[in-house]
Parts: C-alpha cells; sequence; structure tokens
C-alpha cells in the first residue's frame, strides 16, 4: 500500500510539474491586443479653424462609413453677439459632387459662446474607396455678422489601423508596416 502511495504522489508531482511549465509558456507568449483592421477614414487636410466675420469655425471629421460621412462644426464668437448662419454645404469626391447636407437654423452667439452641429453627407463611399477616389473638397458657405464667405476644405481619405474595440484612428502600427525580423533559430545576436 505504500508503493502504491508513492507512485500517486510521484504523478500527481508529475501533473504539477506539466502544468507549472505550460503555465510559465502561456505567460511568455503574448497575443495581440485585439484584431488587426485597417479602416478607410476621412480627415480635414487644410487649414482649420477660419474666421468669417465675427465668428471663428473648426470642421473635422467625425465618422466615416460606407453610406458617408459625417462632419462636425464647431463655432464661437471670441468678441461678442454674432448672428451666424450656414447658407450651403457640398462635398466633392474625386471632382465630383456627391452630396449636399441640410444646414443647421442660424443662430445667434454670445461672447465666447460655442456652438457645435453635425453636417451628415449622405453618398456611396464604399463605391468612391473601390475606385480610389481618395480626394475630396468641402465647400461651406457661411455668413456671419454681415459677412459671406465660402470655405473650401481639403479632404483626403485614407486607410488607418485600428486595433480592438476601443483603439482610436491612427493608434498602432500600420498594417503593411515593415517589422523586425524573427531572429532565426541558431543564428548569433
Amino acid at each position: 500500500m505504500r508503493a502504491e502511495t508513492v507512485r500517486a504522489r510521484q504523478r500527481r508531482a508529475g501533473f504539477l510539474l506539466v502544468v507549472a511549465l505550460a503555465s510559465i509558456g502561456c505567460a511568455r507568449v503574448k497575443p495581440e491586443v485585439g484584431p488587426r483592421l485597417a479602416f478607410p477614414f476621412w480627415t480635414v487636410t487644410s487649414a482649420s479653424p477660419r474666421q468669417v466675420g465675427c465668428a471663428l469655425l473648426t470642421a473635422w471629421i467625425s465618422k466615416t462609413g460606407k453610406a458617408g460621412l459625417g462632419l462636425s462644426l464647431s463655432v464661437t464668437s471670441p468678441k461678442g453677439p454674432c448672428q451666424v448662419r450656414l447658407e450651403r454645404a457640398r462635398l466633392f469626391v474625386g471632382g465630383r459632387e456627391v452630396a449636399d447636407a441640410a444646414p443647421p437654423p442660424p443662430t445667434t452667439l454670445g461672447e465666447k459662446e460655442v456652438v457645435r452641429d453635425y453636417l451628415p453627407f449622405f453618398f456611396d463611399n464604399n463605391r468612391a474607396w473601390n475606385e480610389h477616389r481618395r480626394s475630396g473638397e468641402l465647400l461651406l458657405a457661411i455668413s456671419a455678422g454681415g459677412a459671406t464667405q465660402t470655405l473650401h476644405y481639403r479632404l483626403y481619405q485614407r486607410n488607418y489601423p485600428f486595433f480592438g474595440p476601443l483603439a482610436a484612428p491612427g493608434s498602432g502600427p500600420a498594417r503593411n508596416a515593415p517589422r523586425k525580423p524573427s531572429p532565426k533559430a541558431g543564428a548569433q545576436p
């Protein structure tokens, strides 16, 4: 009976040794964080913010998808009351007009007051990407404080890497970025 107890202890110790070695091996191998994907995303490549009359405007692309893009527009009046009206918003992709956005209602800004608007532009962005139409232009006709001006914003669509559900566009290395070569077996460092 004593021999059986010794063998049982040896088997148990052997099992624990295998589990411990497997755990160490798993701890050393780190998987990448999230899936490695890349998504097309529009960006504003021309200068922002811009002054029109008494208003200061900042524009950026806040959403891109297969059915279009969304433009966020921030308007402020640094020097006092200012009547602001967006007359027209047009989007051109690859030299063709593809969408208009419905302008928001006119607003009167107080001193240092900030108003943000979202302008959706609906068009077949998937087709534009597949046809390699990557550049665009956004025209915003704005009246502010008696001055009327048409602002021209240059846009560009490119692939941004995306690592996992919480990663921001542009985080992590690009999908096709060169990597360090892995050391070969038997090679001297």
